[in-house]
């Protein structure tokens, strides 16, 4: 499939966003949770063409795209 990679990558962020609400509904996070959940391929898609040079900020829906 042609785009394996990148669903695989998608998936992997999307079980770690259901992970970190899981941790805060059972109150084992302090503060609160911001997940992109919804929005997973677009850091999976800008990481694609990301080179050594560039640099990544995000927002506070950003876990995502450390992790892309």
């Amino acid at each position: 499939m042609k785009l394996r990679k990148e669903i695989e990558k998608a998936t992997l962020i999307r079980e770690v966003e259901n992970s970190f609400l899981n941790l805060f509904s059972q109150g084992k996070l302090n503060g609160t949770v911001h997940t992109c959940i919804g929005q997973e391929f677009t850091g999976v898609f800008v990481s694609k063409y990301l080179t050594e040079d560039d640099h990544v900020v995000t927002n506070h829906r950003g876990y995502g795209h450390y992790i892309s």
